[in-house]
């Protein structure tokens, strides 16, 4: 039997584990080709233009790289690094000795590189080894024996593909989704979500309705997002049903 509180910890793991590597590889992105608009995504898709022009006066590379180093800012690199770590930590009796190692592993090289930061050059190096480092990480969840803790996790990175997919899609398209990008996302994360079985929600007699019902209702809300990528509605509104859909998660797991 899986607990809800285990099950929440890796849908978060899981969660954390995309939005960094998704952080990375917008940051790479921009680092490679340092235009005004493409340093300004990262701090649009966090929310933290506002909290980077308190630190530093001007938009430039080496300043935006330090900024998504500082485990002081909560939408940083290093946020999503410590927060994944926690969550490991918090399922290690669920996790594969591999994977808990993997994450550790990782933890640790990035706290090291966090306190030896030395120059633009220096961080660029050290967000390209990270990248790699996550990667292997997603490669390993697939490879997860268990395959309660795989699903959860699964959830929590298809969750997170699809919002970093939408918040892009405001920012550097106006709205305008690619639609085969958000198909593929949707399909993952409804597979997944249609795979959770009644009995990972454990014998709480009293709690069995009220899950019967979130899970039904969460299970409508993945069904909802891939019929309406298919209408082409606008990614504002996909957007509020992905919020709907979190929020159903969040409804079973509080239960």
């Amino acid at each position: 039997m899986l607990l809800l509180s285990t099950a929440a910890d890796l849908y978060w793991l899981g969660r954390y584990l995309s939005r960094a590597q998704s952080l990375v590889s917008v940051l790479l992105n921009a680092f490679n080709e340092a235009t005004r608009d493409n340093l300004t995504i990262p701090l649009s898709m966090t929310a933290t233009g506002s909290y980077y022009y308190q630190q530093y006066s001007e938009l430039k590379e080496s300043s935006v790289a330090a900024f998504f180093l500082d485990g002081q800012n909560p939408s940083s690199v290093s946020a999503c690094v410590a927060s994944l770590r926690a969550d490991a930590q918090a399922t290690r009796g669920r996790l594969s000795q591999d994977l808990w190692l993997s994450i550790n592993t990782l933890y640790l090289d990035w706290q090291v590189a966090f306190l030896t930061q030395k120059d633009f050059a220096d961080s660029f190096k050290r967000y390209q080894t990270l990248q790699i480092q996550l990667q292997e990480l997603m490669t390993k969840v697939e490879f997860e024996p268990d395959n309660q803790v795989q699903l959860f996790i699964n959830i929590g990175i298809g969750v997170e593909v699809l919002d970093g997919l939408l918040r892009y899609s405001l920012i550097k398209s106006n709205g305008e989704i690619d639609t085969t990008l958000a198909l593929t996302a949707i399909k993952g994360l409804s597979s997944n979500v249609a795979m959770l079985p009644h009995s990972i929600w454990g014998n709480v007699s009293d709690c069995v309705d009220r899950l019967q019902h979130f899970t039904t209702q969460t299970q409508s809300q993945a069904m909802l997002l891939s019929q309406m990528a298919q209408t082409q509605s606008s990614t504002m509104l996909l957007q509020q049903h992905l919020q709907d859909l979190t929020k159903a998660l969040s409804d079973v797991f509080a239960h």
